[in-house]
């Protein structure tokens, strides 16, 4: 097939308080001459084809092709190809590397971006280390593109490719954040089996990549009964497996299907029971089977015993569970098809997603990780001033300094501050010192921008993967903000520091007044541990911290406790928000 390219625009963010802002843009072109069964990737401006290499061109401007072009954004100025039929199926996308061994070091492109891991491993819906981690790979924001194969091993991929962009830190952690990689899937199949990928970090520790195989959406699977048994699979209980379709066996019956499954409420604790009927015309014929977990963890359904009746089947469960020792008669229970009487061929049950997910053998994965945005401009611009860009004007770098909080600001990027088009948005933050709990943070992601006026208010997040040393709770969102003509009609980015998780802080009292901070109400603030102060107890702990209900409307009031040898020592304190929000 063709390659096809249209406009590639690639703009790095770089933004924080006294950080900065790295655009990139490059567009880049195929013709029709460069017709080859390619598979697409490259690095920079460069195309690789699987028997020529193309020379996409790179532009300063914004260009938009002709009709035949089809507009895909590859991120890093990388031209895409689409593969031919013939390499449907390899499980070699990037030709000039080499393959790796498994387990061991990457591989590594001619021009240095591209590095290819092989891995072998089992996956489940929990998390599992890749084997990737710290300086495996340099500091920097990489497109990841992973391809898998595993349907043999239960899986349910079929020439897989999952790709996402991925901020990546190789130096010390100190937090235990994990950070979601947003995927996109293409392949031939998945059977309802999703790769997910994120990044954890660790106290004192490393970076590293870890992947599950989750499955978004049940199945139906008909298991054949050998002597009116069916090994269902493993479970977490009997109720887990949930019947739809029963087909009989015996002599007098035949291959039937069930019309009918009554559900049985009299069955043993743990287990599961139910009736399936069959009217012939005569008869109604029925077979009693339950569900139970072994101790293996495996469920297994169970057919025991045989009835029949004269004229149409009952038409509700009850009568079944109340008839079948007194009402009807019994048939001979058929352990094959040739036998007299009627038993279970076989049972079509529901399996749950959660389930799938817990046997997928050992399957080999390549991973790929191209590193976007390798240089950046040499100079250093003005803060809140105009662009730097780099030598070969594919990069921009803006510089923002701002307060941020949990409420969207103006980062000071609107409009025609970037040129129409689809951009790699990575953002640098090392805010600690200013109270934002970052250290050498990095969040990336892909962004749609728009230079021209705008008559709407929408708003839209850009989602964002983070990695860096510590990020103490905190988390940096991105949005962009349309307004209406009325407004300025113009298109702005917005950033916020949002924090995530709760903090544990000492406040020192003077004169028994203990500043605790700007609030809502004095609810926001919860006592979790009070020192005492005086000659007659010291620095000593209190032991309780009772609530006062008594308390006056606004505030909150609170008696800590200390029991010694010969007293109960306690001071009251109340928590009130001043009228500066204090």
């Amino acid at each position: 097939m063709s390659p096809a390219c249209a406009s590639r625009k690639i703009v790095a963010i770089l933004s924080s308080l006294g950080s900065s802002i790295v655009a990139r843009e490059c567009t880049a072109a195929a013709t029709a001459r460069d017709r080859a069964d390619v598979m697409g990737m490259g690095a920079s401006s460069t195309a690789l084809v699987k028997r020529k290499r193309a020379r996409p061109r790179c532009r300063s401007t914004s260009t938009f092709g002709a009709s035949a072009w089809l507009a895909l954004s590859y991120f890093a100025a990388m031209c895409l190809a689409l593969a031919s039929a013939s390499a449907v199926g390899s499980t070699t996308l990037y030709e000039h590397l080499a393959a790796p061994s498994l387990g061991g070091s990457a591989s590594t492109s001619e021009d240095g971006l591209t590095k290819h891991f092989r891995r072998s491993m089992g996956l489940s819906d929990s998390m599992s280390n890749v084997g990737i981690a710290s300086n495996d790979m340099a500091t920097g924001v990489y497109l990841v593109h992973i391809l898998s194969d595993n349907h043999a091993q239960g899986g349910g991929h079929w020439y897989e490719r999952a790709s996402g962009i991925m901020s990546w830190y190789s130096s010390g952690t100190n937090s235990a954040d994990c950070d979601d990689v947003a995927l996109h899937h293409a392949g031939h199949a998945t059977n309802g089996h999703r790769l997910r990928l994120r990044t954890c970090r660790s106290w004192g520790g490393k970076l590293e990549l870890q992947m599950s195989d989750s499955v978004l959406s049940d199945e139906q699977v008909t298991v054949t009964a050998t002597n009116n048994e069916a090994v269902l699979g493993k479970c977490n209980s009997a109720d887990d497996f949930q019947p739809r379709a029963f087909t009989f066996q015996g002599g007098w019956i035949g291959h039937s299907a069930a019309q009918r499954i009554a559900s049985d409420s009299s069955a043993s604790f743990g287990t599961s029971r139910y009736i399936a009927a069959m009217y012939d015309g005569t008869h109604c014929k029925m077979v009693r089977f339950t569900i139970r977990r072994n101790g293996d963890g495996t469920c297994v359904a169970q057919a025991d015993s045989a009835r029949y009746k004269s004229g149409a089947c009952d038409s509700s469960d009850a009568a079944y569970v109340d008839k079948w020792n007194a009402g009807y008669s019994s048939a001979p229970f058929a352990s094959t098809n040739a036998a007299s009487g009627y038993g279970m061929h076989s049972l079509e049950i529901t399996v749950p997603a959660a389930l799938r997910a817990l046997s997928v053998g050992a399957f080999t994965y390549d991973f790929y990780f191209t590193r976007l945005i390798p240089k950046l401009p040499q100079s250093v611009p003005s803060v809140g001033g105009s662009a730097s860009t780099s030598e070969d004007g594919l990069t921009k770098h803006f510089r923002r300094s701002m307060g941020l909080s949990d409420s969207m600001s103006n980062v000071g990027i609107a409009s025609n501050d970037l040129a129409t088009g689809v951009y790699l948005v990575h953002i640098l933050s090392n805010n600690h010192a200013q109270g934002g709990g970052h250290w050498y943070e990095r969040a990336s992601g892909i962004m749609s921008w728009y230079s021209s006026g705008t008559n709407s208010a929408d708003c839209d997040d850009v989602a964002l993967h983070h990695a860096g040393h510590a990020t103490n709770g905190h988390r940096l969102r991105l949005r962009t903000c349309r307004s209406w003509r009325s407004s300025g009609g113009k298109l702005e980015l917005q950033m916020s520091d949002s924090v995530l998780s709760d903090e544990q802080v000492t406040v020192t009292a003077t004169n028994n007044e203990a500043v605790l901070g700007k609030c809502n109400s004095a609810d926001d603030f919860q006592p979790r541990a009070f020192t005492f102060q005086g000659t007659w107890i010291g620095h000593s702990a209190a032991q309780r911290i009772a609530s006062d209900s008594s308390a006056s409307f606004g505030t909150s009031r609170y008696i800590a406790v200390k029991a010694t040898s010969q007293h109960c020592k306690m001071v009251r304190f109340t928590i009130r928000r001043n009228g500066d929000g204090t």
